[in-house]
């Protein structure tokens, strides 16, 4: 009898499509009742469902069809196994299988029909109109030779439970606990709201007789609380009536009230292991026999999908998790733990229109916890300024946008963007005192010592005749026409790095240690030097960030002019922008534009 339920339309509706999943009690619902037993949990209990919202008998008809329907469209009748449509009730019927009509199980004769309980859903339900009028307002007991049997099984005859002998009608084992824990609803909603009730073999207004107590105590622990009767609760709380039945929620609460001889059992500790993408909530102990509620949060994007208690310190000894997410403590120690799956939900991805430019991102919809790179394009003149990743629902802040990506959340999600208009500012050249992250761009290899760099139309490697004089200034060198034109480019080639002068000559890769990365002193990939293909002077000449003697310069040059190596230095050519930030105007019109503000 194990389902799973979803949300339908305005109501908390449910319809049977699966396997379990565990729909919670509301949290603190119960508070006023902890601690107590006897009359004063009783009194307790009956405050916290006393006042629901009383439906129409008509609109008993309509909650059926959600708190009584079978997954294949059908009525769930308690007492035949004939399938009725919900269409199917009606007032006149000559045998078993003709229609269905609505059963109180405690009969309206017992209440003087009074509007209240005779609409209450916690003890009214759909069953078959023949049976019902077998049933008729005789009690509910226990039967040995039946003087009828309808077609599920259930039966009326004399009772041979203790205490009563007069005519009686059993239903089905399955269907025991169901019918008990409605009585003990009844008992405790309509306490001290019984005035003009009437007594019964069965009741004495909304008291229940002891013989009567006796057994449906029995039958609430024979039959324990059913897949069915959750689902029902919760539609009654969250479609219909707005209060719950505080039996099914919590069984024991029976014994708590109406046995005197009850009494808590030894605590036992509750831990919880450690779970990803979600966390439990459990009390640190409690009384063996008690009723234990899990409250689980998922992580955002992802499902519960189950819960697992067992003996602390041996999974093989499990306890059974109810499909409400409850357990009965068990006279040891417990774990509880949990597993959770991400949800296969494709969040969708709109890119809003922008002024100054474009944007892209990587895919249209994704998965909650996928990265989404953005891609933005600025017009001329522009640059990107920020982006703005928001939640399509406005619920939260938004997303945050890290190296132009983000992380889906759980929701779709809208993205903008703003440019800021640039101007050029100053150039210079700076002295290259570390390997930059990125290489490309322009540069100068420049002999500090003579104020000079080399050309960028070489053809030699040369100081003497190719060469153009610098100054150099606070480890700048200004950018003009002059040292524009000795700059050589450095870009990404491969594994490594090219060295290209305004010639067309490339200074390629090697091997040899003290490479650009300056965290180490071994890495051939970022490795630069010139290339033998180049007409150099025997001898050789290397342009390599020397990190391991972290001298914060490069390797030398040799010339016929110089005889000995001389020290050169990369500078890289940097031209500074002005960046207008991009304003909005808001205009507040207070009154009607009055005093605007």
């Amino acid at each position: 009898m194990k389902k799973i339920f979803f949300r339908s339309f305005m109501l908390l509706m449910f319809v049977w499509i699966g396997s379990a999943v565990y729909a919670q009690i509301p949290s603190g619902y119960y508070d006023r009742a902890s601690g107590l037993t006897g009359a004063e949990l009783k009194s307790a209990l009956h405050e916290i469902i006393k006042g629901h919202t009383i439906i129409s008998y008509a609109g008993l008809l309509d909650a059926f069809a959600y708190t009584d329907c079978r997954s294949d469209g059908t009525i769930w009748d308690i007492y035949s196994n004939y399938a009725y449509s919900i269409s199917g009730n009606c007032g006149s019927y000559k045998k078993e299988g003709d229609c269905w009509n609505r059963e109180h199980t405690w009969p309206q004769s017992w209440f003087n029909e009074n509007n209240g309980p005779k609409s209450d859903l916690f003890h009214v339900y759909p069953t078959d109109g023949f049976v019902n009028g077998k049933r008729s307002n005789y009690p509910y007991g226990e039967v040995t030779r039946p003087t009828y049997t309808s077609g599920n099984g259930s039966k009326l005859g004399l009772c041979t439970t203790d205490g009563y002998s007069g005519t009686v009608f059993e239903p089905i084992d399955e269907y025991k606990g169901d019918i008990a824990r409605g009585f003990f609803y009844m008992s405790v909603r309509y306490f001290g709201e019984d005035s003009g009730w009437g007594t019964s073999d069965m009741t004495n207004k909304s008291e229940i007789l002891p013989w009567a107590m006796s057994m449906l105590l029995r039958w609430n622990e024979a039959d324990p609380v059913s897949d069915k009767e959750i689902v029902r609760n919760n539609i009654i709380y969250g479609g219909y009536q707005g209060n719950r039945n505080p039996f099914i929620d919590h069984p024991e609460y029976a014994r708590m009230i109406w046995d005197e001889t009850w009494t808590a059992g030894e605590e036992y500790n509750i831990t919880c292991s450690n779970m990803s993408h979600g966390t439990v909530n459990v009390p640190d102990k409690a009384a063996a026999g008690m009723t234990v509620t899990v409250s689980v949060i998922p992580e955002e994007g992802y499902d519960l999908e189950t819960i697992t208690v067992y003996k602390t310190g041996d999974t093989s000894t499990t306890v059974q998790v109810n499909s409400d997410a409850t357990f009965v403590m068990p006279e040891y120690d417990v774990t509880v733990s949990a597993t959770f799956h991400q949800n296969n939900t494709l969040y969708a991805i709109t890119l809003e229109s922008v002024t100054n430019g474009t944007i892209a991102a990587s895919t249209q919809s994704a998965k909650v916890g996928t990265p989404v790179t953005l891609t933005a394009t600025p017009n001329s003149g522009y640059a990107l300024y920020n982006w703005y990743v928001t939640k399509a629902d406005y619920s939260q802040a938004s997303v945050i946008v890290t190296d132009n990506t983000f992380i889906m959340p759980a929701c779709d999600v809208t993205i903008s963007a703003t440019f800021a208009a640039v101007t050029a500012g100053e150039s210079y050249y700076a002295k290259v005192t570390s390997a930059p992250t990125d290489w490309s761009g322009e540069y100068l290899i420049v002999y500090e010592e003579g104020s000079k760099a080399f050309n960028g139309g070489l053809t030699t490697l040369d100081a003497t005749s190719n060469n153009i004089s610098v100054i150099i200034n606070d480890g700048k060198i200004v950018s003009n026409t002059t040292t524009d034109a000795a700059s050589f480019s450095i870009a990404k080639s491969g594994n490594g790095y090219t060295i290209r002068s305004a010639s067309g000559y490339y200074i390629g890769q090697t091997s040899d240690a003290n490479g650009l990365n300056s965290s180490t002193s071994t890495t051939y990939t970022n490795s630069i030097s010139f290339s033998k293909s180049v007409n150099i002077v025997s001898g050789g000449a290397y342009l390599r960030y020397n990190a391991v003697s972290n001298q914060e310069r490069f390797r030398y040059f040799k010339s016929t002019t110089y005889t000995s190596q001389q020290p050169i230095q990369l500078y890289k050519k940097i031209t500074t922008t002005s960046v207008i930030v991009p304003t909005h105007t808001i205009t507040f019109n207070p009154n009607g534009g009055a005093g605007a503000v």
